[in-house]
């Protein structure tokens, strides 16, 4: 329990502060530059997603299970997806710079810049050591990151008032990342350097791509929004969508922090038996609901002043699209518990069929929306679609595992809308953000969501 609770400090104050930074550089750049020029370079990051889903088939978590189940000789399986992810960053750098030419023809060198991150980001061994449980190095080097990403971005932006250095900046940020996470191996970094062979490439492919596929079809979904905007109407209208998805990318911090605390602990819990495995998908369940449902409702409810405050009176059409789009961190969370859980029992390729025909719908709704609503479509179309795969991934689970348990729901709910209570008291904004949360918290207290039994198999799990 004390060794959770110290991992899960560091990557709370990690990634907080990480987002922290994150949200002061959003800030500036939407106070330097156009709301045009803040979609281009949302869609130079969108174009970067794109290209870290491609050498990521599912090596990451992959290479995670391995090192955490099987003895084996770590500088040589290192040193193989070390340069196997180099080639594949390669590869995909040449294959946009190519279409890039073909369809967007304007900016390519600024594509070009963005696309360069993806090498520090495959030499990064962040997998490794989360396999090994040394969080608090994960940590330092996402906080190090994010640290100098933004004074760079502050320095080289006022001074320049020039998008490319966003880029540069980011480029540096992350090859220093990379390298505090080298230099933290317990062995010499020459062994990586001299010890792969690409004849093991292929076997690493082989059992990373059923993992992989579904993952590189949901980073599709993902990133897709601003690609499918900027097409169908302008980068203006994506800077719109992307000043409401930066506040949800700042929520998703409780995505990210369960899969570091939650994956290795699954994948635990199904080793043990079967019945240890139904236990720990409950307790998630209900601990992660409880969380994710007031946080989702407290955006909505104040949507307007959030935006205002972050971005001022020009992003105003940015209100409804956050108002749709916090939804999405519900369903995306929701939907990860069932993602380790199918993995955990071995049916990757069932996760991977589920997520393909989940995100392939995702996309056309996507897509229908842009074109019709832009922004706002967009938003409806990635919602939905999430909550369908969420839907879809939650039965596919219980074809495997019986008892899971999905009453306890209501609970969190009548809690959440109550919430609603706030709109019939004419007080201060920051009073009836506290309110809101107070209520959510008294009435939850009152229906018992979480009781002392809970706790007490959760403390056992941890």
């Amino acid at each position: 329990m004390k060794k959770f609770l110290k991992h899960i400090s560091f990557l709370t104050i990690a990634d907080f502060s990480s987002r922290i930074f994150g949200f002061f550089v959003t800030v500036f750049l939407t106070r330097n530059f156009s709301v045009s020029d803040f979609g281009l370079i949302q869609i130079g990051f969108a174009i970067l997603s794109f290209g870290l889903a491609g050498i990521n088939p599912g090596i990451q978590i992959y290479g995670a299970r391995k090192i955490s189940l099987e003895k084996i000789d770590e500088s040589e399986f290192i040193s193989n997806i070390f340069f196997l992810r180099l080639f594949l960053s390669t590869i995909f750098i040449l294959i946009s710079i190519i279409i890039s030419k073909v369809f967007y023809t304007e900016n390519i060198f600024f594509v070009f810049l963005f696309l360069l991150s993806l090498f520090p980001n495959a030499i990064s061994l962040e997998w490794y050591f989360q396999a090994k449980e040394k969080i608090s190095l994960i940590s330092k080097s996402r906080s190090v990151m994010q640290i100098i990403f933004s004074i760079l971005c502050f320095v080289l932006v006022y001074f320049f008032r020039d998008i490319n250095f966003v880029a540069v900046s980011l480029l540096i940020a992350n090859l220093v990342s990379a390298f505090i996470l080298l230099f933290g191996l317990d062995f010499s970094i020459k062994k990586i350097l001299s010890n792969w062979k690409i004849n093991e490439w292929k076997s690493i492919l082989k059992n990373s791509l059923p993992i992989g596929f579904g993952n590189w079809i949901a980073q599709i979904g993902i990133s897709f929004p601003p690609i499918a905007i900027v097409f169908f109407s302008s980068s203006k209208e994506v800077g719109i969508f992307s000043a409401a998805n930066k506040i949800v990318f700042f929520a998703l911090m409780i995505d990210r922090i369960f899969f570091f605390l939650f994956y290795p602990i699954i994948l635990q819990s199904e080793n043990k038996s079967r019945e240890n495995l139904k236990e720990t998908i409950n307790i998630a369940l209900k601990v992660i609901f409880a969380i994710l449902l007031p946080l989702c409702v407290f955006c909505f409810l104040f949507s307007n002043d959030l935006i205002f405050f972050v971005y001022g009176t020009s992003y105003f059409d940015a209100i409804n699209v956050l108002k749709i789009l916090i939804w999405f961190v519900f369903a995306t969370t929701f939907n990860s518990i069932f993602i380790f859980g199918l993995i955990s029992i071995g049916k990757e390729k069932i996760y991977s069929l589920t997520i393909f025909l989940g995100t392939i719908f995702q996309i056309c709704l996507i897509a229908v929306g842009s074109y019709f609503s832009n922004s706002i479509g967009a938003s409806i179309g990635i919602v939905v679609g999430e909550f369908l795969i969420m839907v879809l991934m939650v039965l596919q689970f219980k074809k495997f595992v019986f008892g899971i348990n999905l009453n306890f729901f209501w609970k969190p709910i009548i809690a959440a809308i109550t919430m609603f209570a706030i709109y019939f008291f004419e007080i201060n904004i920051f009073l009836e953000m506290i309110l809101s949360v107070l209520i959510f918290a008294v009435i939850f207290l009152l229906f018992k969501g979480i009781s002392k039994n809970d706790l007490d198999v959760l403390k056992n799990i941890l």
